[in-house]
């Protein structure tokens, strides 16, 4: 047979009576009512009611429907009576989503009559068929009727918290017209906390649902709560408004439960906004309907039906204990065939057993030699990386010296020609006293060169082994630069060449008196090696923004490409170049290098009138670095 929803058992039917389909419609159409669709329940209940002698089932849908009906009315006995028996007839067909529905129908009669902990055990029990047939709206509306029975225990924050539960569940189920129900619910536990804000928005989102979906009791309850914030707010044309549309829609349903309630509420909202005439007229119309709600509609006798809730309990905890036998059972039966199964394995597991130890032994020996192996393996390719790598260091220390030795070579060439030159002049008989006054300038600036040379090697060295570290102190830009230029006076005077100074700004900064004495040196050496003419050598300095500024003009009347290409070098290589016009890189190289331990940086200008200029400038601090763009640049900021 055809299984209907959520069903674990087919109701039983008299032979060609109701048919398979007829079940599975009925099924649908009561699934998919929304509460408070009056018209849609009298519409299903008058086509089912000939069917329900036919079948157990339909008789316990027909108790369902009669239930709902009741509650509208607000007639909570009948409610309790109708889905006791509602409940009975799906226990016996096993109907779970029915059994789900009379829980949750009892559920909210019991509360309704006051005894909210006999309601509790009923909502779980609804609650655990819902997840037991996992189904999001049942479980949603067992979760609303937790925070119903919270608010009625006065708990509006336990209430909060099953209300919240349940509107996530419902908001992800797609179901709005039980979502506009839990947000009716939320508004009045808000309210009951005394935020009125919140709760109001949840009554104007309860009433747009309600509006949304057709469904006329979401928007009652929705239109009645908003009155009731709006009274306590002293709202009183609001309050009117929204009780009297709530009055409007329970009067179209003829509920009159609620046509009381809000009959009531209203007539107290005309008696606090001053209207006498209109506080009579709904009073009135409260009164009538308070003599013709069906009597019993509140409980005189707590205990009227206390036998038939017991024998309900009964029956739900024995099906539980069936449940859980079952359960029991088959877990007798699948350990019996397992301890078979181990019985029959057994001896077949000894052997195995036997065999794996053996193998077991055998694959720990190859494990171990294995692990021999690998050892000796990392062993060998360690050796070979320390080889390759003190080749790598051989090669680079190699690299080293030959171009150690082409620049000591080449820087060297130069001096010591002129020195054997000289001295094969001095052996001449004829020399006069001119003659050998000449020979010893030139001796002496040959012996100059090679001393420069050596010290520039000296600090080339100490940069190579890394061991060249500033010491900083405070230093005066033009005591540094005199104290350089003194010392090269009498190198310039054998060249027969002046130096001058061209700037005169005094500033104090951080840095290295010997490394500076060492570049100015340097650099005047250069220009007096590259100077072609009388005019003397310009030697300047001056304060900058945050760095002070060194210049050397050499009186050229066209550019050495050679010092420019050095000087304005964008990086600083770990050994100088050469060139093959006769210039060395050395005493530059080694210049940029000095610079840029002191966080300075160097650049070249060439200008027809005065020359060409080698300036470095450092900054005031050590923490002032240049910046990466500014390092050797072409063209640098300037302040004169």
């Amino acid at each position: 047979m055809m299984c209907y929803s959520n069903c674990s058992a087919n109701p039983t039917t008299s032979e060609g009576a109701v048919s398979e389909e007829d079940i599975l419609s009925i099924t649908q159409k009561i699934s998919s009512l929304g509460w408070g669709n009056k018209k849609l329940v009298d519409s299903i209940l008058s086509q089912i009611t000939p069917l329900s002698a036919a079948s157990p089932y339909i008789e316990g849908e027909v108790h369902y429907l009669k239930a709902t009906q009741a509650r509208w009315e607000g007639n909570y006995e009948q409610t309790l009576t109708l889905g006791l028996r509602a409940l009975l007839l799906f226990q016996e067909t096993s109907h779970l989503e029915g059994q789900a529905r009379a829980l949750l129908h009892i559920s909210n009669a019991l509360d309704q009559l006051g005894r909210s902990e006999d309601a509790l055990f009923y909502t779980k029990k609804a609650l655990r068929i819902a997840r037991l047939i996992i189904s999001p709206k049942y479980e949603g509306q067992s979760l609303v009727a937790y925070g119903r029975i919270a608010l009625a225990l006065n708990m509006p924050d336990s209430a909060l918290y099953y209300l919240q539960q349940a509107e996530s569940i419902l908001r992800s189920a797609h179901s709005p017209i039980l979502l506009g129900y839990t947000y009716t619910y939320l508004g009045e536990a808000l309210t009951k906390q005394g935020e009125l804000t919140r709760g109001l928005h949840y009554f104007t989102e309860s009433r747009r649902l309600g509006q949304q979906t057709e469904h006329p009791h979401t928007q009652h309850q929705a239109l009645l709560g908003m009155g009731r914030i709006y009274l306590v707010q002293t709202q009183w044309d609001k309050a009117i408004n929204s009780l009297a549309s709530a009055l409007e829609i329970a009067q179209e349903q003829n509920w009159f439960g609620p046509i009381l309630e809000t009959a009531t509420l209203l007539s107290e909202a005309f008696l606090r906004n001053a209207n006498p005439e209109s506080q009579a007229k709904y009073t009135l119309l409260a009164q009538a309907y308070a003599d013709s709600i069906p009597p019993n509609t509140t409980s005189s006798d707590p205990t009227r039906f206390e036998a038939e809730l017991q024998t309900i309990q009964q029956l739900l905890e024995e099906q539980g204990n069936k449940r859980q036998r079952r359960i029991q059972n088959i877990g007798w039966i699948i350990g019996s065939i397992g301890l078979l199964v181990l019985i029959l394995l057994g001896y077949r597991n000894l052997k195995l057993a036997q065999a794996n130890h053996l193998i077991q032994s055998r694959e720990n020996e190859l494990t171990e030699r294995i692990t021999i192996l690998e050892a000796e393996q990392r062993k060998t390719q360690l050796r070979e990386a320390y080889v390759r790598q003190r080749e790598v260091s051989l090669e680079a220390l190699d690299g080293f010296r030959n171009q150690m030795y082409i620049v000591l070579t080449q820087e060297m060439r130069d001096p010591l020609a002129a020195l054997l030159t000289l001295q094969h002049d001095m052996l001449r008989p004829d020399l006069t006293l001119k003659e050998v006054k000449e020979i010893g300038r030139d001796s002496q600036r040959a012996m100059q060169t090679l001393f420069q040379l050596l010290q520039s090697i000296v600090f080339w060295i100490r940069i190579q082994k890394n061991g060249l570290q500033p010491k900083l102190n405070l230093l005066d830009n033009l005591s540094t630069l005199d104290s350089a230029m003194r010392t090269m006076l009498p190198v310039a005077e054998g060249y027969r060449m002046k130096l001058s100074v061209t700037t005169q700004k005094d500033c104090k900064f951080s840095g290295d008196s010997e490394l500076l004495h060492q570049i100015i040196q340097l650099l005047i050496f250069n220009a007096i090696r590259y100077n072609q003419s009388t005019d003397p050598i310009s030697c300047g300095t001056f304060p900058g923004e945050n760095r002070v500024v060194f210049a050397v003009t050499i009186p050229l009347k066209e550019r050495l490409p050679s010092l420019a290409s050095i000087w304005n070098a964008q990086t600083v290589e770990e050994t100088p170049n050469t060139h093959e016009d006769g210039t060395a890189g050395l005493t530059l190289w080694l210049c940029l290098r000095l610079i840029l331990l002191m966080n300075g940086n160097a650049w070249e200008e060439f200008d027809e009138d005065h020359g060409q200029t080698l300036k470095f400038a450092i900054p005031f601090s050590p923490q002032e670095a240049i910046l990466p763009q500014d390092l050797n640049s072409n063209s640098p900021r300037e302040d004169d």
